[in-house]
């Protein structure tokens, strides 16, 4: 191989690496839309859904029907994190929804039945809609799974289908079990059913006060039933949001994570217990004032090097209170090389596109490119590397000639 050639393989090597930051530049610019659609009250939604409208693109040819197939499957996951993890705004889960119905032909067409399942099953709203919509098909395959999913206590994750699994399985005794268990859990619980499952919260009555911020109400409501400030919220089986659906948040918990910042105040004056894990729910707030009060009151997070914090951050897709912690809190420089390993895995486990690494072969990055499947740079990646090994395999002959 000669000085020339050397040259054509470093640039081949460029034309890759330059492939893969156009790839991510794209897909953190759709991230970046699709955050600001879901956060802004009058969002432009027609403007979003002209910049997804890549993935209804149809094709006979076969590696480009596998490569749209990805892309919507990434897409799809980004969705799916962002619904799990990210603050819920007025009206999220009905734009997360048109979002889904402006995709759904192109949904059906290159998933399966239990393959939409799979990807949407930790998100019981989603998996509402799109059994509603016919989109996913309740078959016999998919009631197992409705009925092993999740912690088999209660309550449980077949609790929140019930109607659906009433009319898809055709097993009475079970059926009547499942509803004696819902009324265990609270005699109230069908009342209003249909409407708490669309809302998707918790429905006792103190835990809608605290959504709302309801301070006066809270107030009066609390002293009129003697209720202490530092009781907890029971589990509902209408709760959707995962980082509570398995907890019995505090008072003051559950109005850190719903940024609820008057009764997180009252009760701070009235002396409620501020707990380490109280940085958690605050960071699902997406609240920089509830950050701040918490410094203010000394209060450190279970880990005191911050790092869970700015990764549930990331997990959140709140990505200026990641930025705060990362600029305040941590030890990492600017180019995003100093990310643990930790770290590299909740960013690409949760597609947080804005955090990923520039140095994509350095360490366990390429592992976890790898284990949650953006196959498209993994493809680019390993291009990349073939010319390397062939220009080392070539040194020899440079050096003796």
């Amino acid at each position: 191989m000669d000085i020339l050639s050397c040259d054509i393989l470093s640039l081949q090597m460029k034309k890759e690496e330059k492939k893969i930051r156009e790839y991510f530049s794209e897909k953190e610019s759709i991230q970046n839309a699709l955050l600001d659609y879901l956060d802004t009250e009058n969002a432009n939604e027609e403007f979003f859904l002209e910049k997804i409208s890549y993935l209804k693109e149809r094709t006979n040819n076969k590696q480009a029907i596998q490569k749209n197939r990805q892309e919507l499957k990434n897409f799809l996951f980004l969705l799916l994190n962002i619904s799990n993890n990210h603050h819920r705004t007025p009206n999220f889960f009905s734009k997360v929804n048109n979002i889904l119905t402006y995709l759904s032909e192109i949904i059906k067409l290159t998933f399966s039945n239990y393959d939409l399942f799979q990807i949407f099953q930790s998100n019981k709203s989603i998996l509402l809609f799109l059994i509603s919509q016919r989109i996913i098909l309740l078959d016999e395959n998919i009631l197992k799974e409705i009925f092993e999913e999740g912690p088999q206590e209660t309550p449980k994750y077949c609790h929140f289908f019930v109607p659906e699994i009433k009319r898809n399985l055709n097993d009475t005794e079970k059926v009547t079990r499942i509803e004696e268990e819902i009324l265990k859990v609270n005699e109230h619980n069908f009342e209003d059913y249909e409407q708490k499952r669309l809302i998707g919260e918790n429905d006792s009555y103190i835990s809608s006060l605290i959504r709302s911020d309801s301070i006066n109400d809270f107030i009066e409501y609390i002293s009129q039933f003697n209720i202490s400030i530092s009781s907890e919220i029971n589990q509902s089986i209408f709760e959707t949001n995962q980082f509570l659906i398995d907890k019995k948040p505090t008072l003051i918990e559950y109005a850190g994570f719903f940024g609820s910042i008057q009764i997180f105040k009252y009760l701070l004056v009235n002396k409620a217990t501020l707990t380490p894990s109280l940085w958690l729910y605050a960071i699902h707030s997406n609240n920089p004032e509830l950050i701040h009060l918490l410094e203010e009151n000394n209060i450190k997070p279970d880990d005191a090097t911050f790092e869970e914090c700015f990764e549930e951050s990331i997990k959140c897709h709140h990505n200026e209170l990641a930025n705060y912690f990362e600029n305040n809190y941590l030890n990492y420089n600017s180019e995003k090389e100093n990310y643990n390993e930790k770290a590299i895995s909740c960013i690409f486990k949760y597609s947080n596109y804005t955090f990923f690494p520039d140095n994509f072969i350095e360490n366990f990055v390429f592992f976890y490119l790898c284990k949650y499947d953006y196959s498209e740079i993994v493809k680019h990646l390993l291009k990349s590397i073939e010319n390397e090994i062939k220009y080392i395999d070539e040194i020899p002959t440079i050096l003796f000639f």
